[in-house]
């Protein structure tokens, strides 16, 4: 119901129009070793190098009613203009939890468009750069979350911190006080990230949740579900489980 990609964009970006599909950087090493790709937060991409890629693309595409934005360096969107039938443009939907299947990858057309944008990518002046001082290169985009919001409020964007996915949730109304939702982009895990994740919002959580306040915490991966309650923190005959091993 509230798709990753133009939520996203809601939240960060204001309102737009049309089909928005949230897009990570990918990398590559210098040596091109194979398909040997690269998470956006291994490749310390300048915000002047996001801006080139986009230009380069823009200019390529714009054209055909695309629109590549960089608003942070490691999280881009793919625009494309009103007017078209509601495609498609899904990238790689959401797993299925009753079965553990994986996502099946982007369409035809999709697939398509990103194998030109990594030879654009390829022969740009960013990757020459990045080339010769042993740099990885920016080799592609990874989709994740898209689809198409038919009814937006008006307004600019507001100052986002963090996740823009729970910016834009607020600004439909979508999320509350009560209900607190966090998605995480395979692109984005790491594990300096999962042990800020853990530092920063689970402990706390987990705290609260003796309290009663949230009164669940619920963990969703492609393979499984946790969950945990309030009431489950006093069944002492329970062996505690770490977090991590949902995932």
């Amino acid at each position: 119901r509230w798709p990753v990609g133009p939520v996203s964009a809601l939240g960060e970006l204001g309102a737009v129009a049309g089909d928005c599909l949230r897009v990570a950087p990918l990398g590559m090493d210098a040596e091109q070793q194979g398909a040997f790709r690269l998470r956006a937060a291994a490749l310390e991409i300048d915000p002047a190098e996001a801006d080139a890629l986009a230009a380069a693309f823009n200019a390529t595409f714009g054209s055909d009613g695309l629109r590549l934005v960089a608003p942070s360096p490691a999280r881009w969107y793919l625009l494309r203009a009103a007017g078209g039938a509601t495609a498609s443009w899904r990238g790689f939907p959401g797993p299925t939890l009753a079965t553990g299947a994986r996502p099946a990858p982007p369409e035809p057309a999709l697939r398509r468009l990103l194998s030109e944008v990594e030879l654009l990518f390829f022969a740009h002046p960013v990757n020459e750069a990045r080339r010769e001082l042993g740099r990885p290169l920016i080799a592609g985009l990874h989709p994740w979350g898209g689809g198409r919001l038919e009814a937006q409020p008006a307004g600019g964007p507001a100052e986002v911190a963090g996740e823009p996915y729970l910016a834009g949730l607020q600004r439909l109304g979508a999320a509350g006080p009560a209900e607190m939702l966090w998605p995480l982009a395979p692109e984005t895990l790491s594990l300096p990230a999962l042990e800020r994740l853990e530092a920063e919002m689970l402990v706390p959580l987990a705290r609260g949740l003796r309290r009663g306040r949230p009164g669940r915490l619920r963990i969703v991966t492609d393979a499984r579900r946790y969950e945990l309650a309030t009431i489950d923190l006093w069944r002492f005959w329970r062996r505690p489980r770490h977090w991590a091993t949902a995932c």
